[in-house]
């Protein structure tokens, strides 16, 4: 009878040890668990930020191949050519007659870091040009050239 309660006794012993055992394979699988769950979550991020690129990678081979397959000097020559750059350049031909600088503009640009020689309403009109010229350009990016077709 001895025999059994020890054995039992033993049994009982190594079950609780088990159970223990248990209780801790238990817990350390839900951490791997909410572990994967986040390796899987900044996975997918990435994946995500990594099609994205790809997209954008693709528009810009594409924005290549369209620059490669219509010369520059085109483009160049339309710019030119358009009312939107020659109406900016008779703008600031006309602005440097009627604020009297002219003969100042060469003068000007040599010595541009000296921005107190230049008196307040050569300023305003510049600010007027540069704003006429960020239109100008805006209304060359929404009016292409008819030849020129982006595809």
């Amino acid at each position: 009878m001895e025999d059994t309660q020890a054995r039992y006794e033993q049994a009982s012993q190594k079950c609780d040890e088990l159970r223990v055992q248990s209780t801790r394979l238990q817990h350390d699988l839900d951490a791997e668990k909410s572990r994967h769950t986040e390796i899987e979550s900044v996975t997918n991020k990435a994946l995500d930020v990594v099609s994205e690129l790809t997209t954008q990678l693709g528009v810009l081979k594409d924005d290549k191949k369209w620059w490669g397959s219509h010369d520059l000097i085109s483009c160049f020559e339309y710019l030119r050519g358009s009312p939107h750059f020659s109406g900016l350049l008779d703008d600031l031909t006309t602005t440097t007659y009627e604020t009297g600088r002219h003969d100042g503009m060469y003068v000007a640009y040599l010595g541009c870091n000296c921005q107190e020689l230049l008196t307040e309403e050569f300023r305003a009109a510049n600010a007027a040009t540069s704003n006429r010229m960020a239109e100008t350009l805006s209304a060359v990016d929404n009016d292409p050239p008819q030849n020129f077709n982006k595809s």
